[in-house]
């Protein structure tokens, strides 16, 4: 398995983060659209890596500093960038493969959202794998070696494939070198 660095793209992600050598935080001065019912923000607040994977092992660290809600994962090309939040967007019917922390606990992003049991344990270091030929995303408390959660027979349509990563709060994300 390769392990790779991620690059942060600031053209595929939401105005509403900072984004600064290999870190991720919501910007706290940014409005947001809200011109949506039941005031939901116009765009999805979630930003792709540059990095591109349509073959191979790869595997990327992400350490978690705070305590709000965050997710890391992998998301198709095509994954939708505007539009309202609706259910199943951040999961895998809408090409997102992801765990975070959600709601003051642990959960595997799929449609429903399965909690992922941690036995009081807080997440600081996630490694993300992807398998791109075994159509698989794992991930792994980096720290421990612990398997969190797996998603098996991924459906990647053959399309290219990106880190994704999303915060909430003052929650941030960071990549090391």
């Amino acid at each position: 398995m390769k392990e790779v660095s991620v690059t942060l793209d600031p053209d595929m992600g939401s105005p509403q983060y900072s984004l600064t050598d290999g870190d991720i935080r919501l910007k706290q001065d940014v409005p947001i659209d809200l011109s949506g019912p039941g005031d939901v923000p116009n765009l999805l607040p979630y930003v792709l890596g540059c990095n591109v994977f349509t073959t191979g092992r790869h595997c990327w660290v992400v350490t978690v500093v705070g305590e709000d809600d965050w997710a890391v994962g992998v998301a198709r090309s095509s994954v939708r960038r505007n539009g309202r939040r609706s259910r199943g967007v951040f999961s895998p019917t809408g090409g997102i493969w992801a765990i975070g922390k959600w709601e003051g606990g642990y959960a595997m992003f799929s449609s429903p959202k399965e909690p992922v049991p941690m036995n009081g344990e807080v997440l600081k270091r996630i490694r993300v794998s992807l398998n791109c030929d075994g159509k698989q995303v794992s991930f792994a408390n980096a720290d421990s070696g612990t398997v969190l959660a797996k998603f098996q027979a991924a459906s990647f349509l053959g399309e290219p494939l990106h880190p994704i990563f999303w915060v909430e709060g003052d929650t941030k994300l960071s990549f090391p070198s």
